[in-house]
């Protein structure tokens, strides 16, 4: 069997490390890959829209799907939709009958109409957010029961980064995964002819979330954890996905062009916790002047002693809404025992019986539980300004602006001077242990009638400094922290992409790529026609060179300034 064209997808592999691993030798088959084609990193979007981007070829601002989270300014409630629903842009890979297409593990893509071939989603991928099925119906049932389920599906693949036996379990777990997917797409390859066969591979953005800083010097837990194992357990991970590739790829004709393609990469974790925890409590004390919604942990007040308090490197649980309610300003003592040290379900019992103090609400109110940004919500309607919950590396700031929320409190009039003063306050954020600011820059998305349009967009998005921390200082608010971490690695707008097969020369450099131009080009590899929506376009060589079109197709190209990496077949 043959296929025109198979595209493997390396859910959030960082560049650099890819990179690096490759020149060192540890992944073979991928290192041919890049020896034989083209290779280039890619800029891509905020993590939440990264792979809507991929899937639409489309800017976020055009699909209207900014992240994970919406808000209603009508009630001030937040929802979890989780993907777009790709009415009006769908899948690049919806192609109609003339085209034999296979999309799996895909995450944040639903079952799309005008595929003539399969579909199976959620069988392993990371942050799918989507129901666990196939087309055909029966598929995803077959497969599993003959080559195993993935051991980390539906939302189990993360470990508490203090204990090495959760680490260890999602290792494994990850490795066996894999393995049983790559098993998957030899048997779906070799059943018939495809045109498009796509895969994705999440491990290894599993894997990088809560293993970072047991490998990653970057990382300020790093000298703590880096003698937990005896071996890098991220490149072990990694390892096993590139010998998946290598057994994938094993069944694929000569002819075939492979796209293997990173839609964004993995750093040290310095957006999750000033989004998620710190920001949600400025605004707070910002809006409430003398008032604070959470304490930092006995001892650690700015001022109260010349020693910073350690990093917490054993925390009780790994969910952060929990713990924004376990700091929960309290003037009773007892009351902040009891919400310190018991669980949760029996903390909500004492708070309805002894009763509860301004601050977070508790997790169990609310439908979206797992974004502290969501305990503050009950004051929203009275801020000036609070933080919309977001999985991204940037925070995102919503004016309570009169006339477009309910509640609304800030006049039209004051809306630029409350933005430039929530600014100018972000700006003051200090990371206590380095004395660096926390803030690289606040980026305002318009005056106000940009947000109307939408309940989900912020009027102010956060770009925090590439550098963790878990305690902060402010000259307008106090200290936040020290906090726990949770994922110790995070997202940055980089990915990658190899291109290999024929016309494509060998050892190749492609030039200003973007994650925007990869549906595009997969779609011109396989012949098929592009949308007229598609935002991007082909990926280029270096060199300019318009490699294997033909001269009628590449006059064409030419004319609308496109310069093609490979011809339409």
């Amino acid at each position: 069997m043959t296929s025109r064209v198979v595209s493997i997808g390396l859910d959030s592999f960082d560049p650099i490390l890819f990179e690096q691993w490759l020149d060192q030798g540890h992944l073979p088959n991928l290192r041919k890959l890049r020896d034989r084609g083209a290779w280039g990193r890619l800029d891509s979007t905020d993590s939440e829209t990264a792979w809507t981007t991929f899937l639409t070829g489309v800017q976020p601002r055009k699909t209207g799907f900014l992240g994970h989270y919406s808000f209603d300014p009508g009630d001030y409630g937040c929802a979890m939709p989780g993907t777009y629903d790709f009415e009006r842009y769908p899948p690049f890979y919806a192609i109609g009958d003339d085209y034999r297409v296979a999309a799996i593990d895909v995450p944040q893509v639903r079952m799309a109409e005008r595929i003539n071939g399969v579909q199976v989603s959620s069988y392993g991928a990371h942050a799918s957010f989507t129901a666990r099925e196939s087309r055909p119906p029966e598929l995803l049932t077959r497969l599993i029961d003959r080559y195993g389920d993935h051991p980390a599906a539906n939302g189990t693949d993360y470990a508490r980064f203090w204990r090495r036996s959760s680490m260890d379990g999602l290792v494994r777990r990850l490795n066996i995964g894999a393995k049983r997917r790559a098993a998957i797409c030899r048997d779906l390859l070799q059943s018939q002819d495809w045109d498009l066969f796509l895969v994705v591979f999440g491990e290894v953005h599993s894997v990088s979330h809560y293993l970072w800083h047991t490998a990653q010097a970057g990382h300020p837990l790093y000298e703590q954890f880096r003698d937990m194992f005896d071996t890098d357990r991220m490149l072990e991970v990694a390892i096993t996905v590139d010998d998946a590739v290598g057994d994938v790829l094993s069944v694929a004709s000569p002819e075939t062009r492979i796209v293997v393609f990173s839609q964004e990469g993995m750093i040290a974790n310095s957006g999750d916790m000033p989004g998620a925890l710190f920001l949600p409590e400025m605004l707070y004390r910002y809006s409430f002047p003398g008032c604070r919604g959470i304490d930092p942990v006995p001892g650690a007040m700015a001022g109260q002693n010349d020693a910073l308090p350690p990093p917490i490197l054993h925390p009780r649980s790994r969910s952060w809404h929990r713990e924004a309610w376990a700091m929960k300003h309290d003037d009773n003592r007892l009351r902040r025992f009891l919400r310190r040290n018991l669980p949760i379900e029996l903390g909500w019992l004492v708070e309805r019986v002894m009763g509860s103090p301004a601050g977070p609400g508790h997790p169990l109110e609310f439908d979206v539980k797992y974004q502290p940004a969501v305990l503050y919500s009950r004051y929203w309607p009275k801020m000036k300004a609070f933080a919309l919950p977001s999985a991204s590396q940037q925070g995102k700031i919503r004016i309570n602006l009169e006339g477009r929320e309910a509640d609304g409190v800030v006049r039209a009039a004051d809306y630029k001077a409350v933005c430039a003063e929530i600014t100018a306050h972000l700006h003051e954020l200090r990371n206590v242990r380095t004395g660096r600011s926390l803030v690289s820059k606040v980026v305002p998305q318009g005056d106000g009638d940009a947000a109307r349009a939408s309940g989900g967009f912020a009027d102010l998005l956060v770009n925090w400094c590439p550098e963790p921390t878990d305690i902060v200082d402010s000259p307008a608010f106090g200290r936040f922290g020290p906090v726990q971490y949770m994922r110790t690695g995070g997202h940055i707008e980089k990915g990658f992409a190899i291109v290999a097969g024929p016309g494509v020369p060998p050892g190749a450099t492609l030039a200003d790529g973007h994650v925007l131009d990869l549906a595009p080009t997969i779609l011109g590899l396989v012949g098929a026609p592009l949308s007229r929506h598609f935002d991007g376009r082909l990926l280029r060589l270096s060199s300019g060179a318009a490699l294997g079109l033909s001269e009628r197709v590449a006059k064409l190209y030419a004319a609308f300034a496109y310069l093609p990496l490979v011809a339409c077949v």
